[in-house]
Parts: structure tokens; C-alpha cells; sequence
């Protein structure tokens, strides 16, 4: 990293211009000695560096840089047919155009190098004093001065005038694409593209700027991710178009390359931009071959559109981009998309990905809850170092607690935040009376705002009672004054306009954590979301009740069963191995109409010999002897041990109504002895988890848990007295 000395240093290298503060000349550099020391006869410093009007690349030796990594290029081709004078005369031109190129970007984003024809060394300037030559594309101070040598201007056209060259010159800054861009356009994606050939040819495409302005209108209520979609668009289809032009061996626009006997083409370098294999069944990146598609048939729209509403009408560009769109329809999913899908399908399920480790939860909820009791004062908060840690802790806490997107977080307004709900609706208050006291709690403890998620549609997210406090300082005017975010409509600001991402947040807060943690890997966003519609599948939720959940974390039924959930080992060894069993006894035809969860132990056949010696007296044997399925003499641990369990589970239970003598039974001493004694209260999903299969899943896991609490107290009461 620069220190502060070198960054002034780099500062005091660059002349500013006046009325465009980021714009700026490198300063005229003098030295008498050269890099290896010795002295040099001139003391110029040769640093000035151009930019080549093909590939958008800033270097030192244009002319070497044009003829040798561009030789094959069209224009350059014809150098070789030109003298040594003319030659000369071409490069230069071809290097000024290069070099106008990029001083139109960096007028257009009011940042970066401006490149001129002789630079300076002090003095007040401003951006409108120079001007392009209209004929060699120099930028100049005094275009008169500079077009009455004809040696100086090496495009110079006699017949025309200094009037009419400096209409021109004018006219030069505000022609091409520039009216195309909107103001949005031009702020949020344009202003922020890296300067490359990508960016070049997006910015010189007049339907690639249509897609963009296309895509912020689109998302417009995005205030937040619309120049990132609207930039990620437009880059794409640069990207198409600079593989269109390698194959075409020429210079051509979209509005060119739109046409049906192009499509060919077009699939050519769509599947050489997604990488196929040489064997054409695979894709590196099958997305770009998927995205690719929308953005031509957006493309092709946009030109369809534009020729239609020409006056007069373009009809037959208008048929032209039709055709491609109908080419597109029939054949585009054979050629491209097919292979990108199955692409994609495969990689879901070949794919290892670990779910995060409860104990891992336990352990991030603890320390997030800490945090933020720690940093709940008005002093930690009022410096930048304490609000960015407050902020990271809080959308932590979000993203664990609500398993929500982090872009949902992060997008969180001050006013949503002002406007949260912290009762029920009186219109519910039927609805109410029907709660159990926990739930009745869970209403008046958690308060609750509504944010834009995916699609626009309206997502919920909890606050947990041990962020209020927290969240109240980082949302108070004195504290976001104090550090200077008091202008920003969002909870979570960063300290220039945007906000700070809560992806990045998560993962700072759980690097903080690795030495305690299992598997800090798995922690992400949408893996958190994979766990809770995973582990799920262990309650017997209705289906209202999965639309509740899928409703929660703002996706459909169809996305929450086909993207989300996962099938568990623990489910596939236990609820499938069970219908495996009762599938080979020949005898499901018995249990129609029931439910995996109410077939009992008693309903499954399992022979004497898979059965250990130590089973309970009360476990009965089963009436019929086994003869499929179970002949085999060798049994491997595993399936003893899962019918072990399964014979341990027949209990004198028969009715799914809860014992009031649980609190005595052996199985709350055997399950939680450990607990007790290291005197910890686990959560509720925990206890549940630990009492399934046993004689305690019937029992409300809140009940365990507070009866766990007072033995707990119980042994710290004892403890505290014997001391």
C-alpha cells in the first residue's frame, strides 16, 4: 500500500484542471541522470504515453506497440502499400485518433489523464480550453495557430476554414453516442467502467448504450444494484462482439452483426465465449452462453424497436432483427442453451457443498449477541472505526438470524427502519388469542421491517431483541453526524455514497471466529438458507406452513424445493431407508394412506439376527420371520446400528399426546446428563433435534429447554452457596 508521502508525491506529478477537479496532465519531468545513473543528454523525461485506437491500451511506443501487436489489423495492412512519409503521417493520425478516443471517456467520466498535444508545467487550465483538431484529431490549445502549418496538422484540408475546423472540433466532443447515454447512465455505469477494450467498444455501440439505458429503466427502483446490472449487460455484449469481430476479421457494430445470415456467427462466438470443450459436451462457464441469449434478443428488440419508430420507417431493418429473433426462438436451445442447462444441472449435483455445522451457529450467534452489547455506546460509535465494526456486527446478525440475501440487508433505508412494526395487527387479535405463550413472547419480543427482495416483491426481516440497542445508535442523528454519514438514507452506509456490503461482513466476522469454529467455509448467505430448508424436512410442516417459510425467505415453493433443500444423509439413512425396507417385504400396499413419520418400528420387519443382544426386555420381536431382503449371514455395522435404533424406539407411547411424567423419565438424565453438568441450555432446534426417535419428541422443545435452565440454576445456586 502507497503511503501517504508517495500518494502526495504522485499528486504533485499531475496538474489539475479547474473546472473538472479529477482531470488532469502529467507535469513536464526533468533529469540529468538516467534509471542505471548515468547522465543523460537530454534531460527530458520520456513518459508521456498514448493510447491505441484498437484495443483502448495506454503505452509508451505507440508506433511499436500499432505495428507489431496489431500487424494483422486492416488499417494497418495498408501501411504497406503507403511510402515511408505517408506511412508516418497514417500512424500519427491513427495514434491521435487513439488518443481522442480516450480523452472523449475521460471528458465523458470527469476522471483520468487527459492526452494533448504539449503538456505544461503550472498555470490554471481548464478542460474547454483545448480542443481536437477536426482533420488529425490533435488536441490543441490554438487550433487556428495549429491549422495555419500545414507540417503541424497532418490531416490538413486547405479548403476548409478556421471557422468551420472549429465548429467542427466542437462538434467532435459532442457527436457519436454522446446524446445517446442518459444522465443515469452516464453516473452510475459509464463513470465507473475500468478503461479497457471491453469498455471501448461498449461505449462506441449505439444499441449496447441502448441496453443499458434499457436495463436502469427496467430496474429503476434498484437504486443500489441497477448500475451493476445495466454495466454487467453492456459488458457482455461487448464482449460477444469483440468475438464476432475476430471471427469476421473486420470492424462492425451490433446494428451490422443483427442480420439472419450472421446467426451462425453469433452461436460461434457465444460458445467460444462460454468455453466449449473440445469435445463440444461441456461449457467452463455456462452462464455467459445462457446470458448471452437474453442480451441478443434484447439487442435485436432495441433495433426492431428503433427501426419501426424511424421516420420514415427502416422496414427492412426492422425485418432484420425479426428474423434473428425467430432464428433465435427455433434454434438458439439446440446450438447454445441446451448444453449450458445441463451444464449448470450437472454441476448442482457432482458438486460437494457442506452445509454449516450447528455447534458452528451456536458459536457465530454467541459471539455476533456479545459484539453487539459491547458496541451499544455512544462513544465506541462516534468514531469510523467503531460505526463500521457496529454495522458489520449488525448485518451479520441479520443475515444468520433472518437466513436473508445480503443484498436485502444492505438495502435497508433509514425510514424503513423509523417506520418498523413493533406490535401486532389489531385486525389479528383472533388470531391471537389462539397463540401458546411462547409465540405469544416471540410476538411482543421481535420487531419487524419489510424490504425490497428479488423481483421487487416485499420481504420481511426480524430484528432479535439483543440488536435494539444497537441498532438505535447507528440510526441516531448525533452518532451518524459524528462520523459523517448523516446524508446517506441507508442503516448500514459506508463513508462515501454507497453502503457496506453485508456478504463481506459475514465473512470478516467469521474469520474473526476460524480457530473456534469446524467449518467456517460453509457459513455463506445462501448456504445458511440451504440449512434452514434442510434441516426442515424433520418437521412435519404442512404445506401452508412451507408456504410460510419459502414466503420468509422471498422465494417460491418451486424455487425452495428445487434449489434449497437438500437431501440430508441423516433423512436418506432414516425416512427412506424405512419405505427401502417396507419396499422389499412386498407389503406396501398395507400402508396406504399413512405417513412415513406414523409407519412404526413394529410395522417393519427386521430379522432377529440384525438385532443386538442388548435390546430393552419391552422390545418385542417381531412375529414373522424375515425371508427377502434380510438372508444375507454378513450385516454391516451400519445397518445394525440403524436398526438398533429403530427397535429402541418402541416405547409405550402408543398415544402422540405429551407424558406428564417426562420430566422423571430416564431418557431426559441420558440425553442431557452432559449438558446439565457443563451447564450450558441449548436452543430449542438443538433439543429438538437431540430428542428425535425418542421419548421425549413429543414433548414441546421450549418446556425441555426451561426445565434444563432451572437444573442448570439449580447446580450454580448449590455451587455459590458451598463457597
Amino acid at each position: 500500500m502507497s503511503s501517504p508521502d508517495d500518494l502526495l508525491k504522485l499528486d504533485e506529478d499531475k496538474l489539475f484542471f479547474t473546472d473538472k477537479r479529477h482531470v488532469y496532465i502529467k507535469k513536464i519531468k526533468k533529469t540529468k541522470l538516467s534509471y542505471n545513473g548515468k547522465k543523460k543528454k537530454n534531460e527530458r523525461v520520456l513518459n508521456s504515453k498514448h493510447c491505441c485506437m484498437i484495443c483502448g491500451k495506454l503505452v509508451l511506443r505507440i508506433r511499436d506497440h500499432l505495428l507489431h501487436v496489431h500487424e494483422d489489423h486492416e488499417e494497418i495492412r495498408a501501411l504497406n502499400k503507403m511510402s515511408q512519409k505517408q506511412q508516418k503521417d497514417a500512424l500519427e493520425i491513427m495514434r491521435n485518433k487513439g488518443d481522442h478516443d480516450h480523452n472523449e471517456r475521460v471528458l465523458q467520466q470527469e476522471k483520468g489523464e487527459l492526452l494533448l498535444s504539449r503538456r505544461f508545467t503550472d498555470g490554471d487550465m481548464k478542460t474547454t480550453d483545448f480542443l481536437p483538431c477536426p482533420t488529425c484529431f490533435l488536441y490543441v490549445k490554438d487550433l487556428a495557430k495549429h491549422r495555419s502549418y500545414t507540417k503541424r496538422c497532418k490531416g490538413f484540408d486547405g479548403d476548409m476554414s478556421s471557422s468551420r475546423a472549429s465548429l467542427l472540433a466542437k462538434g467532435l466532443l459532442d457527436s457519436g453516442t454522446d446524446h445517446i447515454p442518459s444522465e443515469f447512465l452516464k453516473s452510475e455505469v459509464l463513470s465507473k467502467f475500468i478503461n479497457d477494450e471491453i469498455s471501448c467498444v461498449a461505449t462506441k455501440d449505439e444499441l449496447i448504450l441502448h441496453l443499458g439505458n434499457q436495463t436502469i429503466k427496467n430496474v429503476a427502483k434498484n437504486l443500489l444494484k441497477r448500475g451493476r446490472y445495466a454495466s454487467d449487460k453492456m459488458r457482455l455484449a461487448a464482449r460477444i462482439l469483440i468475438e464476432i469481430r475476430k471471427i469476421m476479421a473486420k470492424e462492425i457494430t451490433w446494428d451490422e452483426v443483427l442480420k439472419p445470415e450472421n446467426f451462425t456467427i453469433i452461436v460461434t462466438a457465444v460458445t467460444t465465449l462460454a468455453g466449449i470443450g473440445k469435445e463440444g459436451n461441456t461449457y467452463e462457464t455456462p452462464s455467459n452462453a445462457l446470458k448471452g441469449g437474453y442480451v441478443i434478443k434484447d439487442l435485436a428488440n432495441i433495433k426492431e424497436s428503433a427501426a419501426l419508430m424511424s421516420s420514415p420507417k427502416n422496414l427492412q431493418r426492422a425485418e432484420e432483427a425479426a428474423d434473428v429473433i425467430k432464428l433465435m426462438e427455433k434454434n438458439w436451445s439446440s446450438n447454445v442453451s441446451s448444453l449450458a442447462t445441463a451444464t449448470l444441472d450437472e454441476g448442482r449435483y457432482t458438486t460437494v457443498q457442506s452445509l454449516p455445522v450447528p455447534e458452528d451457529l451456536r458459536v457465530l450467534s454467541q459471539h455476533v449477541q456479545w459484539k453487539s452489547n459491547s458496541l451499544s455506546t455512544e462513544a465506541i460509535l462516534k468514531t469510523k472505526d467503531g460505526f463500521r465494526e457496529g454495522v458489520e456486527i449488525a448485518q451479520a446478525r441479520l443475515v444468520t438470524f433472518n437466513k436473508r440475501r445480503p443484498g436485502e440487508i444492505e438495502a435497508i433505508y433509514l425510514d424503513d427502519y423509523q417506520k418498523r412494526r413493533k406490535e401486532g395487527e389489531p385486525h389479528m387479535s383472533q388470531f391471537m388469542s389462539s397463540l401458546s405463550d411462547l409465540e405469544k413472547y416471540l410476538l411482543t419480543a421481535h420487531e419487524l421491517i419489510t424490504v425490497r427482495g428479488k423481483r421487487g416483491r416485499g420481504v420481511p426481516v426480524l430484528l432479535p431483541p439483543d440488536l435494539y440497542d444497537l441498532l438505535e445508535l447507528l440510526a441516531s442523528e448525533e452518532v451518524r453526524k459524528a462520523v459523517q454519514v448523516d446524508n446517506s438514507p441507508y442503516l448500514f452506509p459506508n463513508f462515501g455514497d454507497g453502503v457496506v456490503r453485508a456478504v463481506e461482513s459475514l465473512s470478516k466476522v467469521v474469520d474473526s471466529l476460524k480457530r473456534k469454529l469446524q467449518d467456517p467455509s460453509s457459513i455463506k448467505a445462501t448456504r445458511l438458507r440451504k440449512y434452514l430448508a434442510t434441516t426442515l424436512q424433520v418437521f412435519s410442516l404442512e404445506a401452508y406452513e412451507l408456504e410460510w417459510v419459502a414466503s420468509h425467505l422471498g422465494h417460491t415453493m418451486h424455487v425452495h424445493k428445487d434449489y434449497y433443500r437438500m437431501m440430508s444423509t441423516t433423512i436418506e439413512k432414516t425416512k427412506m431407508a424405512k419405505l427401502m425396507v417396507l419396499s422389499e417385504s412386498g407389503n406396501l400396499d398395507q400402508y396406504r394412506g399413512k405417513s412415513l413419520d406414523k409407519i412404526s418400528c413394529e410395522d417393519v420387519v427386521i430379522p432377529e439376527s440384525a438385532l443386538d443382544d442388548d435390546v430393552d426386555d419391552e422390545v418385542q420381536s417381531p412375529s414373522q420371520p424375515q425371508t427377502t431382503a434380510f438372508q444375507s449371514s454378513e450385516q454391516s455395522a451400519s445397518k445394525r446400528s440403524l436398526h438398533s435404533d429403530l427397535d429402541k424406539k418402541r416405547i409405550k407411547y402408543t398415544e402422540r399426546k405429551e407424558d406428564s411424567n417426562w420430566k422423571i423419565h430416564p431418557d431426559y438424565q441420558k440425553i442431557f446428563k452432559t449438558i446439565i453438568a457443563e451447564k450450558k441450555v441449548p436452543g430449542n432446534s438443538t433439543i429438538t433435534q437431540m430428542t428425535t426417535g425418542t421419548a421425549l419428541e413429543i414433548v414441546p422443545a421450549y418446556k425441555i429447554r426451561n426445565k434444563i435452565n432451572a437444573d442448570v440454576q439449580k447446580i450454580k445456586r448449590q455451587q455459590t452457596s458451598k463457597n
